[in-house]
């Protein structure tokens, strides 16, 4: 499986590098100056982020088999949600990583993730057999680790949208229940298009990970 993800951000990198190739050849005059115009540049500045974010999965991806501490399983789910478990309480360095089985998009957010771990962005630890997940390195809040994350995500398809809406099952969704929210204007609703990685901010994050329009649980 880890083969087939390479082979798929291989075949995306090299879709990005040829329009930005395209680009610059369209932008090319016959002394063979590029000139591009602001929207091109815009464009290929755009695409050039998203390769960089491809190539860096790539070396996250390579970094994380090549550990000899670590044992990373890559686990495709149903559904419209996956997160990472913890790991058994016996072996805190058998991580399984879980991602929404033919979203290739999601899978390279959930691989970054794994990658935190690697990293002890996200550290795992025991207290009387049960295991907790905490925030390392500093990290000021899971934010720190999602931002990165969903731009990951991004990278791969150059577009991300959805509903901001909180899932069925979650804190937040039975808290909208309770308090009347769910199935009103009052319940986030309303759909989201991200088009360029700046977009990807701390506010948009929480937007489409917490309750109620404008009101974010942080």
């Amino acid at each position: 499986m880890v083969n087939q993800t390479v082979t798929e951000i291989n075949s995306q990198l090299t879709s990005v590098n040829n329009q930005i190739s395209a680009i610059n050849s369209a932008a090319t005059d016959k002394n063979g100056n590029v000139k591009l115009t602001d929207a091109q540049q815009t464009t290929v500045d755009e695409l050039t982020y998203r390769a960089g974010e491809l190539n860096s999965s790539l070396t996250e991806i390579k970094t994380m088999g090549d550990d000899k501490d670590y044992t990373f399983s890559l686990s495709p789910q149903t559904g419209t949600y996956a997160e990472m478990p913890n790991p058994p309480s016996n072996d805190l360095k058998n991580i399984t990583i879980n991602f929404l089985n033919g979203d290739i998009g999601n899978k390279l957010h959930e691989i970054k993730h794994g990658y935190q771990v690697l990293k002890g962005d996200i550290a795992f630890s025991v207290t009387n057999g049960v295991v907790s997940c905490n925030i390392g390195n500093g990290l000021r809040s899971n934010m720190d680790l999602e931002v990165p994350a969903y731009q990951r995500q991004y990278s791969y398809g150059g577009l991300l949208t959805g509903w901001q809406t909180p899932a069925t099952g979650t804190t937040q969704a039975a808290m909208n229940t309770m308090g009347g929210f769910t199935g009103t204007t009052n319940q986030i609703n309303t759909s989201y298009i991200i088009t360029n990685h700046t977009q990807i901010t701390v506010t948009f994050v929480k937007s489409i990970s917490t309750g109620a329009i404008g009101k974010p649980l942080y």
